[in-house]
């Protein structure tokens, strides 16, 4: 049996919001270096085709602007990870009941004014809207837009408080338990880990 190697195919989808899913995209907060699953464009281009932040046709486009432009391609992997990261500071502040740094929350701004500038609406009979990103360039910021407005979305709700990091690996969850007491992304991989580690701590000690 091969043994399980996580992927950016294969990462857990644990946080509960795709902002959070999004800053997930590492492996484990508390080990450095970081172990990041977005190496390059084409990394970033299979993530956002398993979340559906883009249609097939838009993937290919995408896909062929990543080949067409090399070095931009690169920049603006650059600049999703600059924006994760910050978004990653703001939410970690958040779960600890502290103060976002200033410098992340300015460049959350500014890439929410960006973003909000290319959100149209449409409104069709019986009351349905519909959410369209006008974007003239298939470029590899376009499924950011979601994950912003993702993000703006949470910062806004009555579940913000419910924001939370995974006591094993560092992960950001949304705690959507009635008694509000979960502790880990997950109780199959952190949840069964960090009790074998108690475990074998104890069983040391004594």
């Amino acid at each position: 049996m091969r043994p399980y190697v996580r992927t950016v195919e294969t990462i857990e989808l644990e946080g509960g919001w795709l902002c959070l899913n999004f800053t997930n995209t590492v492996s484990n907060r508390f080990k450095e270096p970081l172990l990041d699953y977005l190496q390059g464009p084409a990394e970033w281009l299979l993530w956002t085709k398993r979340l559906q932040l883009a249609s097939p046709v838009e993937i290919d486009q995408m896909e062929k602007f990543a080949r067409d432009h090399e070095k931009l391609a690169r920049d603006q992997l650059v600049e999703i990870i600059n924006f994760r990261e910050a978004l990653y500071n703001i939410f970690h502040a958040i779960s600890h009941h502290a103060q976002p740094a200033k410098n992340n929350i300015e460049l959350f701004n500014r890439q929410l004014s960006g973003t909000l500038q290319k959100l149209t609406l449409n409104i069709y009979p019986h009351g349905v809207v519909g959410e369209n990103w006008k974007v003239t360039d298939r470029n590899l910021l376009i499924p950011l837009y979601p994950i912003v407005k993702s993000a703006y979305e949470l910062l806004i709700s009555y579940l913000l408080p419910r924001v939370k990091e995974c006591d094993n690996c560092g992960w950001l969850f949304l705690d959507q338990s009635k008694n509000k007491s979960r502790r880990w992304c997950s109780m199959h991989t952190c949840g069964s880990s960090d009790k074998s580690k108690r475990y074998y701590r104890k069983r040391k000690s004594g």
